[in-house]
């Protein structure tokens, strides 16, 4: 199986990413937040960066006003707005 496959099952895709290629994008030195998807040149702009430290991923994008859509969002945590494409490049970039 390739590092990143695509999976249908019924009507739901399911997006499979290996643990070596998060591995080797966790391992050496630089910075504990890494930019893997940005969508200018300019560090303020929506950008998705893999946490070296928990091997979650960080994203940087613009504030969506809490009660905005009916969603309930908990305390301590924060809705942002990114392009589709950066979540695409997101995830091209972990493979």
């Amino acid at each position: 199986m390739s590092e990143l496959s695509t999976m249908t099952t019924g009507s739901a895709n399911e997006l499979m990413i290996s643990a070596s290629a998060v591995s080797a994008l966790l391992s050496g030195p630089g910075p504990r937040l890494r930019p893997i998807a940005n969508r200018c040149s300019a560090s303020s702009c929506p950008t998705v960066y893999l946490d070296a430290d928990s091997g979650t991923l960080v994203v940087q994008g613009f504030d969506v006003p809490r009660g905005q859509g009916g969603v309930d969002v908990p305390q301590g945590e924060s809705l942002v707005r990114v392009p589709i494409e950066l979540l695409v490049e997101a995830v091209t970039s972990l493979t």
